[in-house]
């Protein structure tokens, strides 16, 4: 699902955009590949040229983790969420070859499911089939969240070392790079500093700062009684030791009736950006099932604002306001800029998704029903009941007069009916000012997608899609060429800006008048 580039050169003026293609075939298939289980580990397998070539400064791992295994004996889950985590790895070694590796992650849900032989109890998102019994539920609720391990999301660099896989919980495992060896788990030293075990869940996504490479997340606590719960976020650096250390920054203590999930952060220079949106967990009497079934205790609140807080990385102090209601999941950005007035002001672009206008009002679905596998395959499910009509927004907050506004970035891309969402930058421009954001445009109704880049700066936008391919999120990658190369391509760059043609001010070249993108297939 997510991934990041391991790469030889961290650091590069002249970035290209690496995409994974799958196979697309019709609207019931464009994504059949996924829908079924694939549990088979592979190592260093050469795959096979179908075209193109490989660019000779490519060189890197390209990681990627999601679900791996959807059923086992006579228990299975049918939401894509769900499924036990498989890890991949393309090896890029700059000859112009790929070895492909992947790994089913050994986490304790995997151990115990291969062990007892059938799908062990861990909370889902959508259906177990049979469902738990009171038992596993009990255990579930009151078990050590070591045991609710699952993590199939997010791959993250957290200690320059081991890959980390990540998910909501505070619970991460990490694998060896490459080879894909399991490790173990890492449970987020921050439980043990905040001496509490009652952790909820952290974000899948850490943020990275621009410029001291730090990482920062959360963790939620849930007081005695139930009563609160308490958002404490910390900055991981790694000690003498060489081990990931937390240095509590902040908390925020919210009501037990108004726990919202926050699955990315924004950050800049010196604030991390934290958006409350409105997707929360809203437990009933029947907390067995809410704590076993995750969506069954997801809903959207209408009543409550979507509340933001800027918090200070070096005071902790913390700026909060509120919005109207709105759904977010993702960031593009996030950047601090000075107004004609000179007054300081962060800046945070986000994806924000309403149901079209036609849509019946009907009790809105829990949003991970979007990776619902029978549903996936109902045509028109989705593109009926998803909440797919996109705005792009642009939160801004002023620091010194404590006022906040939003502006929307017109709706420039075809069709227009499509969810566009998953969004990517240039890493050199994360918590700066930029221009580019690339997301993926992906029409519910018949599951074809493409890659979309929108100029923030413009406010234009141009597609790229391949016929025949499903396309999933594109990730930077540094080019490595001699520093003469980048330099002759950087002149030829400017002389096509002399002759009329638009900047390409992120180095990938999209913005050419009729210029086409060259793709290689394995």
């Amino acid at each position: 699902q997510h991934y990041f580039i391991q790469s030889n050169l961290r650091s590069s003026m002249y970035p290209a955009i690496l995409l994974l293609l799958l196979p697309l075939c019709s609207a019931d298939t464009a994504i059949s590949g996924l829908l079924v289980s694939h549990p088979e580990n592979h190592s260093n397998l050469t795959l096979r040229n179908i075209s193109g070539t490989a660019p000779a400064w490519l060189s890197g791992t390209l990681y990627r983790t999601g679900p791996g295994l959807l059923e086992h004996g006579n228990r299975s889950v049918n939401n894509l969420m769900d499924g036990l985590s498989k890890v991949h790895a393309w090896h890029f070694p700059g000859d112009g070859s790929v070895q492909y590796t992947a790994s089913m992650l050994k986490t304790g849900v995997y151990n115990k499911t291969m062990s007892q032989g059938y799908y062990a109890a861990f909370p889902v998102m959508g259906d177990i089939n049979p469902d738990f019994t009171l038992k596993e539920k009990i255990t579930m609720m009151s078990g050590d969240i070591a045991t609710k391990d699952n993590t199939n999301i997010a791959i993250w660099d957290l200690d320059d070392g081991d890959i980390t896989i990540t998910t909501e919980s505070p619970v991460m495992n990490q694998m060896t790079p490459n080879s894909l060896q399991y490790k173990g788990q890492l449970v987020s030293p921050a439980i043990k500093l905040g001496t509490r075990k009652n952790a909820l869940f952290s974000a899948t996504h850490y943020a990275r700062h621009p410029s001291d490479g730090s990482s920062y997340n959360y963790v939620a606590f849930m007081e005695p009684l139930m009563l609160r719960v308490e958002y404490v976020f910390y900055k991981y650096e790694a000690g003498k030791s060489g081990m990931m250390q937390p240095k509590k920054l902040a908390s925020i203590p919210v009501s037990m009736r108004d726990m919202r999930i926050v699955h990315q952060f924004g950050i800049t220079e010196n604030f991390l950006y934290v958006p409350r949106f409105n997707y929360k967990i809203s437990f009933s009497f029947d907390l067995l099932e809410n704590m076993s079934h995750f969506c069954k205790a997801l809903v959207f609140e209408k009543k409550h604002p979507t509340y933001m807080d800027i918090i200070s990385l070096k005071t902790g102090e913390i700026h909060q306001f509120e919005l109207a209601p709105l759904r977010g999941v993702h960031i593009m950005n996030t950047f601090e800029r000075t107004n004609p007035k000179g007054e300081l002001e962060v800046v945070m672009d986000v994806p924000i998704t309403h149901f079209p206008s036609w849509r019946p009002d009907i009790p809105e679905p829990c949003p991970f029903d979007v990776y619902k596998i029978p549903l996936i395959k109902e045509d028109g499910h989705q593109y009926q009941n998803i909440a797919w009509n996109t705005t792009l927004t642009r939160v801004i907050y002023n620091i010194d007069t404590k006022e906040s506004s939003l502006e929307t970035f017109p709706q420039t891309w075809t069709p227009v009916d499509t969810l566009v969402e998953f969004p990517f930058i240039n890493s050199h421009y994360v918590g700066k000012q930029y221009c580019y954001c690339y997301l993926m445009q992906w029409h519910m109704g018949t599951m074809a997608m493409s890659l979309l880049k929108y100029d923030v700066c413009a406010k234009e936008s141009i597609s790229w899609s391949e016929k025949g391919k499903h396309i999933m999120e594109p990730v930077f990658v540094p080019r490595t060429e001699a520093l003469r190369d980048a330099m002759k391509e950087d002149k030829d760059e400017k002389k096509e800006d002399k002759d009329g043609k638009k900047e390409d001010k992120d180095g990938t070249g999209m913005e050419t008048s009729g210029q086409k993108m060259r793709t290689t297939e394995w």
